[in-house]
């Protein structure tokens, strides 16, 4: 395992927007989201800020929101700043890591949520045409089973914000990200090579520096999964049960990726796309028994089912 790394190595697109990061504020280019990072000697972090809580990690995060603008702060190290424009400012102390991937992922949501995206706190795979979008507690697997299912060669859409967006009735994840964090005791020898260690006690792998492939194309919903806590005792590596659209209405919402931040417009569009999804598209409720093996058989499971879902002209 290598020790943590300064920067992320961003790919040119992630979730279908043109990615250009750099140093120094510069004009915007049409259909080009800027990364403006910044070194500055300390934070100032406003009194009149709101606790952020973010499910799976032990850090604080607050929040402010203006009329035009986001701006999410990681104690007195980090802040991210998201407007109108097609910019996203990143402001550094020395000492901290320019762009940990949760700052990333939140900079990313708050920006496409600005944009009419309904954003999920989940994990998301390409099977065939469709994407498998999978929702759950800290420590339930999502991010194991995107891996799971990237071995078998499926494409990972993302292991933690999932972007929903819907065009003429059909709800649609416009690409993805290759980096996931997912706990070391899940990675085979050479992935574990390849990771680099947090702050938490989880690693970041980027699929592409192991051979495994990132979703880049806009592709629609299949289904919906809802993982509940992994279990030990029983004869059967998984358990499946459909449910109703209402019921992963209700689920889809509480796992809605910064709720408490967006607004009521926001709110509104968000409940639109996501309603329209559930009734598109089946939803089960997933448990997964503890172990390797087992992950494997529940990745080859949904894989059965989200190809069911695909039309056969696709």
């Amino acid at each position: 395992m290598r020790p943590g790394r300064g920067r992320l190595d961003i790919p040119s697109k992630l979730f279908g927007l043109s990615i250009r990061h750099e140093s120094r504020a510069g004009p915007s280019r049409p259909g080009t989201l800027r990364l403006h990072l910044r070194n500055v000697p300390f934070i100032d972090l406003p009194r009149n800020s709101t606790p952020l809580s973010q499910p799976g990690t032990s850090q604080t995060i607050r929040w402010t929101r203006s009329r035009t603008t986001h701006r999410v702060y990681w104690g007195d190290r980090l802040s991210v700043q998201v407007g109108p424009g097609q910019a996203i400012r990143v402001d550094s102390v020395a000492t901290a890591e320019p762009l940990p991937a949760e700052a990333l992922n939140v900079a990313l949501a708050l920006y496409l949520s600005r944009r009419g995206f309904a954003v999920l706190h989940g994990g998301a795979i390409a099977v065939r045409r469709a994407v498998a979008v999978v929702m759950g507690p800290p420590g339930a697997g999502k991010s194991s089973l995107v891996l799971a299912m990237a071995r078998r060669g499926h494409e990972a859409v993302s292991d933690e914000i999932v972007p929903l967006e819907e065009r003429h009735g059909i709800v649609r994840c416009p690409g993805g990200n290759p980096w996931i964090k997912v706990s070391p005791r899940h990675l085979l020898p050479l992935e574990r090579s390849s990771a680099y260690s947090t702050r938490e006690s989880e690693v970041l792998l980027d699929l592409r520096t192991i051979g495994l492939r990132a979703a880049r194309e806009i592709r629609r919903i299949g289904c919906f999964f809802f993982l509940e806590s992994r279990f030990g005792d029983g004869a059967l590596p998984y358990r499946f049960e459909g449910i109703p659209p209402e019921d992963s209405l209700v689920r889809s919402l509480e796992s809605a990726y910064t709720r408490r931040v967006l607004t009521d417009r926001q709110q509104s569009r968000q409940f639109r796309v996501l309603a329209e999804a559930v009734r598109a598209v089946p939803s089960y409720r997933l448990a997964v028994r503890e172990g390797l093996e087992n992950l494997n058989a529940t990745a080859q499971e949904i894989e059965t089912l989200v190809s069911g879902t695909v039309p056969s002209t696709d």
